[in-house]
């Protein structure tokens, strides 16, 4: 499967995760704002096409020739690559979900003649309206016009944010309002300290944990996730027991609460560490841009 699908697309693929296409947006768009690169991030919104004929699996085939078809068209120009500017970041794909870079108004023109030439011989649309531009450095819009609505602020991808100072914050305090809520109602029941330590780990715990593919634990979220978690614990702003305690396994005399910050923050190095030094794609034009950022931080730990 994966010498079939190309290494933009991350779904559906044995070893790819949807962490891949984050930390690969995440990467670029900090790659362009240090370089100050003049470019556009685009998100392609598809109209359903296949409504009638619900079939998963032509929506990838067809999704697929559309990534080659811009992958190799020469008037659509992406990011060139840190290292090997012969090589650039143009797609990132996630399932239906398509980010695109570009780096000037005639590549985002070219990139919707292709779209519009690829629904001429598919039958697929692309939303025009509901699509969305970022720009990074400057633009002329009056000589360079898009045909998408452009985003001044922060763009959401994939259900997290991206785009600017404040992104990681952002997406961590959507995250924290979803756990507030599920123990919320979780605190209505009568439960012992063995099962909200369950509920923590089975119903909180996956909420947080998808951030961490894209941006690492905040100071600030780590102290408000705390709070959180043994206010619902105790069902009080006091702690009865120390919570290095609490964190203890019950043979050890503690009570198996999860130590959610700690936990959250070893998922981020992991996946850090996957990506740098496990990735099986080691030519793609994405993996550059990954050790681009995080090669340093090896070395200095004598890993590289």
């Amino acid at each position: 499967m994966g010498e079939l699908v190309h290494p933009d697309q991350t779904c559906g693929v044995p070893g790819r995760r949807v962490a891949d296409s984050l930390a690969l947006i995440r990467d670029t768009i900090q790659y362009i704002t240090d370089r100050n690169i003049h470019a556009a991030l685009v998100c392609l919104d598809q109209e359903k096409a296949f409504d009638r004929v619900s079939q998963e699996f032509m929506e990838r085939v067809l999704q697929e020739l559309l990534a080659e078809y811009i992958r190799k068209n020469p008037n659509i120009r992406g990011i060139p690559t840190p290292g090997d500017t012969k090589k650039e970041v143009k797609c990132s794909l996630y399932m239906d979900d398509v980010t695109l870079f570009c780096t000037d108004g005639k590549s985002v023109q070219s990139l919707l003649e292709a779209c519009k030439d690829f629904g001429k011989a598919s039958g697929a649309k692309i939303n025009v309206d509901k699509s969305q531009a970022k720009l990074f450095g400057r633009w002329d819009l009056c000589n360079e016009p898009l045909p998408f609505p452009v985003e001044a602020g922060l763009v959401k991808i994939l259900g997290i944010w991206f785009g600017g100072p404040g992104a990681a914050a952002k997406s961590w305090n959507e995250r924290l309002a979803k756990v507030k809520q599920k123990l919320g109602f979780w605190s209505l029941r009568h439960l012992s300290i063995e099962g909200k330590a369950l509920v923590l780990r089975n119903d909180a715990l996956p909420v947080l944990k998808y951030v961490t593919q894209a941006w690492p634990l905040l100071a600030n979220v780590a102290r408000a996730v705390n709070s959180m978690v043994f206010h619902f614990v105790w069902h009080s702003k006091m702690d009865r027991v120390k919570r290095t305690v609490m964190h203890k396994e019950h043979r050890k005399g503690g009570k198996a609460v999860p130590d959610i910050p700690t936990i959250l923050r070893a998922f981020f190095v992991c996946g850090c560490v996957r990506i740098t030094l496990m990735n099986e794609n080691k030519d793609h034009s994405a993996y550059r841009v990954f050790r681009f950022f995080l090669l340093p931080v090896w070395r200095r730990l004598g890993w590289d």
